[in-house]
């Protein structure tokens, strides 16, 4: 049926170069959408795994890995439910959460952006928890406002903020129209060098020191009953816990941050592998490219950028005119797919008509406001 809509538009199938798709069985698969083209082209058409959906899964599986810091987003999801009670709602005048969709992990960088700034909720919560009629909200404000003061809370908070806003700006790079293959590869390349950056000691007691002064910034509570050390231990030296843990949470959020960073580079080796590099890497290396190698090496080092295939195809072209072999290679290069973001909203479930009578409204919003 496909084939059959891009005939009947007039495009040659012989000049179908590759496939974009997400990654679900029915279009991934080995009976799916990729294979079934390739059968019925009697040729190979390379697949791409739609870039923008593997660092979706990159994260859910690096959140899913720790149950901390599912936990952790499971006590935003809380407040967020919270905070959208009718009662609640009317009262709250802070900044509003963003809902977690499990589809779009943009939403979570959100919440967390929220989550660091959360004096006003604090107060809010604390203000429920002291004034409130009502027993349930009561206790729902004491619980949260207890998780959401905790060290490892406001830890977490601030690794998954620096974690998610290194990988929100290749996310939406990655949707850009003119996004090819090759700029695909050397910006996941970037994040991947960005997030392997924060695995250090120095970057840990950074995010360490930070949490710790927003907790000294929070509402404060009513103190905690001191602990004392048992009267029957009083003439021994103890060189063991005996239940206070306190002193060990540092310990404990310094091995979450560390998981959470060769969880993530794990994830993303293993998604991006070097087979959607190796397409690049055919073009590039066959004899005839030998030069045109070296010149694209040159241009890169004397800019200090990526030079991207759009960049090189509009202001080099002339150049490559001597090379029609590669400008040829370069120019089907340009067609492999990176991303699926710029055409998923086609698969809506409203009629097309419909569609194009919405957009008519949003684009002449003066006369229909």
């Amino acid at each position: 049926m496909v084939l059959e809509e891009l005939a009947d538009v007039g495009l040659d199938m012989g000049k179908i170069l590759s496939q974009c798709y997400d990654g679900a069985s029915v279009m991934s698969g080995r009976g799916g959408m990729q294979k079934l083209i390739q059968n019925k082209l009697n040729r190979e058409v390379p697949y791409i795994h739609c870039f923008n959906h593997q660092l979706h899964l990159v994260i859910v599986h690096a959140v899913s890995s720790e149950s901390a810091v599912e936990d952790f987003f499971d006590v935003c999801n809380a407040l967020y439910k919270f905070l959208r009670k009718p009662t609640v709602a009317a009262q709250y005048k802070g900044q509003k959460l963003k809902r977690l969709l499990d589809q779009r992990w943009t939403g979570h960088l959100d919440t967390v952006s929220v989550v660091l700034k959360s004096h006003d909720t604090l107060e809010f919560l604390n203000e429920i928890a002291t004034t409130r009629k009502g027993a349930d909200i009561k206790l729902e404000a004491v619980g949260l406002h207890k998780a959401i003061t905790e060290p490892a809370f406001k830890f977490l908070s601030c690794v998954m903020y620096k974690v998610l806003g290194l990988m929100d700006p290749p996310n939406r790079m990655l949707q850009a129209e003119q996004t090819d293959l090759m700029t695909a590869v050397q910006l996941i390349r970037s994040a991947s060098s960005c997030i392997e950056s924060l695995r250090s000691d120095a970057e840990f007691a950074k995010l360490w020191a930070e949490s710790i002064k927003s907790s000294d910034d929070a509402v404060p509570t009513a103190p905690k009953r001191q602990r004392q050390a048992s009267k029957s231990l009083q003439d021994y030296i103890v060189n063991e816990s005996v239940g206070q843990r306190e002193s060990n949470i540092e310990q404990e959020c310094k091995r979450l941050f560390f998981n959470i960073i060769d969880s993530i580079l794990g994830e993303m080796s293993v998604r991006f592998s070097e087979r959607n590099s190796q397409y690049i890497k055919n073009f590039l290396d066959a004899g005839k490219f030998t030069v045109a190698r070296q010149f694209w090496q040159t241009l890169c080092t004397d800019q200090d950028e990526k030079m991207t295939l759009v960049k090189l195809l509009s202001n080099y072209s002339s150049v490559f005119q001597a090379m029609p072999v590669v400008l040829t290679a370069l120019k089907h290069a340009l067609t492999f797919g990176a991303s699926t973001a710029m055409c998923e909203n086609s698969f809506s479930t409203m009629l097309h008509r419909r569609k194009a009578h919405l957009i008519k409204l949003a684009f002449e919003n003066d006369l229909s406001r």
